[in-house]
């Protein structure tokens, strides 16, 4: 079986596995906003995106890691025990610098803990499903994520229907316990004492770390920079347009770009360890067009959702968010789809810089992107123009794919690859 057809049978297993979690999630953006109210659930929405973009920080260079360097090492044991050594090590160096910067913001030492908490179950629970998957137990990523996805719904409908309080420390709550129920469930499938102390000889732990850290180390940079890619617009328009605007373009953009998001994300985590099976095997070629495929089917998908948003998907989405119907927010929502959709087809064309161990370049790219972004807020922000800020987060992710691009027409082999 070539590499896309197992791609679209691993593809369709992930996308049937995730259609509950995604129900789940879309369903209850529209409750939290009726609930909290716009300005509350853009509070929300903002220090629990904030708890993430932490989250990639600390576990971004390890899961990238982990994906590219498991299947080379022989004992798979050894290997994960060293992971969560690594993993506890720069949690204890980022535990009191996060909490103080977090103070700082919001004057409230409850507040702190909390996006601690909340950084510190993501991030774990982000490390055992990258071991997860690339051992060969996909399926249990899913369920994870459905354990994770039922128990916040559940909690929440606890809080709110028996015992009648309904806050964002309520919010933050939820998130915690169902993370950590599914880091519970995480953890004994991969079925590796993993707080035993990894017993490998000192020279062996330092060339890992240095492997993972060259190559992870550009992504977690990579995460953070790609999180504000879709962040700073929000920030933007809550500073220039108030809570009201900034709230009801939050909830747009979550259902919006989430749902795409969720619906394409099983491509990349499939894709990924087919693309470093068959690159080990130099089908360079076999790689080359399977990405393109792929790039070329999201694409059409991206076409159909703007022309099916635009003529009744709009009206159905304000009416369930209730939100203002008005032309502003449906060209809003345009922009958002377009935009999402650029960024997820430049995940899948940079796959191939990620086998090459180019973390560098990518980071590059990005920080490239989130710049111009930056800069086109402040030059144009005086213009008071609501559009401007959806339409920075298109243009940036489009100048990511289209230097990505670039620097896959000027033939790879210009490029120094590293070895294993």
């Amino acid at each position: 079986m070539d590499i896309f057809s197992r791609f679209k049978k691993d593809y369709l297993n992930y996308l049937l596995s995730i259609i509950l979690p995604a129900l789940i999630t879309g369903a209850f953006i529209p409750i939290l906003k009726r609930t909290l109210g716009a300005e509350l659930y853009g509070q929300y929405a903002i220090f629990f995106y904030a708890a993430l973009l932490c989250s990639s920080i600390l576990s971004g260079w390890l899961v990238q890691s982990v994906l590219l360097f498991y299947n080379f090492y022989q004992d798979k044991e050894l290997f994960v025990r060293n992971v969560f050594k690594f993993f506890w090590k720069s949690q204890l160096i980022i535990l009191l610098p996060m909490i103080i910067t977090v103070f700082i913001f919001t004057g409230s030492l409850i507040d702190s803990f909390l996006f601690f908490l909340i950084t510190l179950v993501c991030s774990l629970q982000s490390v055992g499903l990258s071991i997860i998957q690339i051992s060969k137990k996909s399926a249990k990523n899913i369920y994870s994520e459905l354990i994770r996805s039922v128990l916040y719904l559940i909690a929440w409908l606890l809080f709110y229907f028996v015992l009648g309080i309904n806050n964002l420390y309520v919010l933050y709550s939820c998130i915690i316990v169902s993370y950590t129920v599914s880091i519970a469930y995480i953890y004994k499938q991969i079925n590796v004492p993993v707080f035993l102390q990894a017993k490998t000889e000192m020279g062996e732990q330092k060339e890992l770390f240095k492997k993972f850290l060259d190559y992870g180390g550009p992504f977690s940079l990579w995460y953070i920079f790609s999180y504000l890619l879709s962040y700073i617009d929000k920030i933007f328009i809550l500073k220039t347009f108030g809570a009201e605007m900034q709230g009801n373009y939050q909830a747009i953009f979550d259902m919006l770009s989430k749902t795409i998001v969720l619906a394409l994300s099983p491509i990349l985590t499939t894709l990924f360890p087919l693309l470093a099976e068959a690159y080990t095997l130099n089908q360079k070629e076999t790689i080359k067009k399977t990405l393109y495929r792929i790039i070329l089917l999201e694409l059409i998908l991206m076409v159909a959702c703007c022309v099916c948003y635009w003529l009744f998907g709009a009206t159905i989405l304000f009416s369930i968010l209730k939100i203002p119907s008005i032309i502003l927010y449906k060209q809003m929502g345009l922009i958002v789809i377009l935009g999402t959709f650029v960024f997820q087809i430049a995940m899948v064309a940079h796959k191939y810089f990620e086998l090459k161990r180019m973390s560098k370049l990518l980071l590059s790219i990005v920080i490239l992107a989130f710049v111009i972004q930056l800069v086109v807020y402040l030059l144009l922000g005086g213009a008071k123009t609501p559009l401007l800020y959806p339409a920075g987060y298109f243009v940036a992710a489009s100048i990511y794919l289209l230097f990505v691009v670039y620097f896959i027409k000027r033939k790879i082999n210009a490029f120094p690859e590293k070895h294993f």
